[in-house]
């Protein structure tokens, strides 16, 4: 895969050998141009644009994993079934990705920050040398694009950036060094990128990595597995335990823990009173869970019919009459009326749900 380095007056391109599950695919580096430094001409340096090949992601998208975090994303009509446009992001060699296919993560509304707004890129790092990772991100035409500034001086602090995700909200790359949580613009290039006091839960981490996302607001990072679910509009966490739910606001104190209704895994929020819960134990069954006004109480509603199938992801509709899900491969819709049967939109390929786009 071609490299470029977007701190550097010329473009640099290392071509990477290939690796053992992509073998068949085409290894032509991409052409770009020139990147001009701004450092040396005086002006803000601006990232190779490639186009993306024409057409857009339409219906439910969702993404496959392979190799050390090559993604395949595919999408599809949930009315007809029929099969739209599918996607590449290429991992190898030196690159990885914040989530590749071993991570442990809620679902794939989680790996869905990995890419922008409108899936032309991935956030991965590279290594690069023998004492730096760098951050950036993948193109669809195959090229690593660095956004690391170029280290100063031959001793101190070198770059060791790891991780990277988009935050929802804001566009920039988040990441982790070993002692604090950083950003960077990837339209505005290594000028851009900060560095803060702090990890991303607010404390040193010393040699320690964690796997991080943000809500969906894009101000609380979340971490490790995690059974919390965030409201759209910001003002609402639900938390799973075994005790029950803690219920409360995103940010502050106020929480009220309520039990009686089946435990379940918090997914992801409908809209603002909202969410989808997986069953715990089994994994049978998927509930739409309603919060009240004052937060001190659930309602809980089935939207499948008994089954011993096991669901493995869901996803709500972006108009919150629907749910998406995968069970044992396959892809599926059904209203949230709970009154209706699963409808199979999808084969054996689906794999973690990232987005329904209208």
């Amino acid at each position: 895969m071609a490299r470029v380095n977007l701190a550097v007056v010329t473009t640099t391109v290392v071509l990477l050998g290939l690796s053992a599950g992509c073998s068949s695919r085409s290894r032509e580096p991409a052409l770009v141009p020139p990147v001009v430094n701004a450092e040396s001409s005086g002006t803000d340096p601006q990232p190779v644009v490639i186009p993306s090949g024409g057409g857009s992601l339409r219906g439910i998208v969702y993404a496959n994993c392979s190799g050390s975090g090559t993604y395949d994303l595919a999408s599809v009509d949930p009315s007809t079934g029929a099969a739209g446009e599918r996607r590449t992001f290429l991992i190898e060699g030196d690159e990885s990705v914040a989530m590749d296919c071993n991570a442990t993560v809620p679902g794939g509304f989680v790996k869905r920050q990995m890419f922008n707004r409108d899936f032309t890129r991935m956030a991965a790092s590279i290594t690069v040398g023998n004492d730096e990772t760098h951050i950036g991100y993948v193109t669809l035409q195959r090229t690593m694009i660095d956004l690391t500034p170029l280290s100063r001086g031959y001793g101190g602090t070198r770059p060791d950036y790891v991780g990277g995700v988009f935050n929802p909200a804001d566009g920039r790359i988040w990441f982790e060094s070993k002692t604090s949580l950083g950003s960077v613009d990837a339209d505005a290039g290594p000028p851009s990128l900060k560095m803060s006091a702090t990890d991303a839960f607010g404390s040193s981490l010393g040699d320690f990595r964690s796997l991080f996302w943000f809500s969906p607001d894009g101000k609380v990072p979340q971490g490790g597995f995690g059974f919390s679910a965030f409201s759209p509009d910001g003002k609402t966490q639900v938390e799973y335990s075994p005790s029950g739910f803690t219920i409360g606001p995103e940010i502050g104190e106020g929480t009220t823990t309520v039990s009686g209704p089946e435990l379940c895994w918090p997914k992801q929020f409908v809209d603002d009173k909202r969410f989808l819960c997986l069953q715990a134990g089994g994994a049978h069954q998927v509930y739409l869970m309603t919060v009240s006004d004052d937060r001190k109480r659930l309602t809980q509603k089935p939207l499948l019919p008994e089954s011993d199938k096991t669901v493995s992801d869901v996803l709500p509709s972006p108009d919150a009459t629907a749910m998406a899900f995968v069970s044992d491969g396959m892809l599926y819709t059904v209203p949230l009326s709970g009154s209706e049967e699963p409808a199979q939109v999808g084969d054996g390929s689906s794999g973690s749900l990232l987005a329904w786009l209208p």
